[in-house]
């Protein structure tokens, strides 16, 4: 079976550099989690992880660096990619006001890392 998941990595202001995640949280919708992220204003990344019990992986869709498509090329299913891009505005303005944070080591070096057991 196939579940997804909205989740926030959340960084710390003065080493944003180190790409280093201190805390996550998770939660049940995209309004939830824009919610939290706005209210807190600490810099963040925004995911979508997608679990798939069947072969035990997991991949991670950072919709406002990529869009509709997870780190293994994977489209979201399109009613979430429709919540996605209804909500691309707010998105938007929360990465101006420097909240929602693109990833600082790059998308290909973060998947490099789970792959390897590092950053989750």
């Amino acid at each position: 079976m196939i579940t997804f998941e909205w989740k926030i990595e959340w960084h710390d202001r003065a080493d944003l550099a180190s790409g280093d995640i201190i805390d996550t949280d998770h939660f049940e919708t995209l309004r939830e989690l824009l919610d939290s992220a706005e209210a807190d204003g600490r810099p963040c990344q925004v995911c979508l992880v997608r679990y798939d019990d069947k072969t035990n992986t997991r991949s991670h869709l950072y919709f406002a660096e990529r869009g509709r498509y997870d780190e293994d090329g994977r489209m979201a299913p399109l009613k979430i990619a429709s919540k996605i891009a209804r909500n691309m505005k707010r998105i938007h303005s929360l990465m101006v006001a420097g909240v929602i944070i693109t990833d600082p080591l790059g998308p290909s070096t973060r998947a490099s890392q789970r792959r390897a057991g590092g950053a989750s």
